[in-house]
């Protein structure tokens, strides 16, 4: 996975590793994360019938630029 500094384009984290996906149907780990940030639940934004996954990397490698 890859993130640039949305202000410097040439600041950048690189995750090397490898991933696992597992499914979410109820959307539980989205709902915990907007109440930790937001203080609320998740507003749906999804569309109808989302498929949520959780996907988790377990890092070898790690680079900053």
């Amino acid at each position: 996975m890859v993130i640039f500094d949305a202000a410097n384009p040439y600041e950048s984290a690189q995750v090397q590793g490898t991933a696992s996906i597992q499914d979410d149907p109820a959307g539980t780990l989205i709902d915990e994360l907007s109440h930790k940030y937001t203080g609320g639940p998740y507003p749906g934004f999804a569309g109808p019938n989302p498929q949520w996954v959780i996907a988790r990397i377990t890092a070898d490698k790690i680079t900053t630029s």
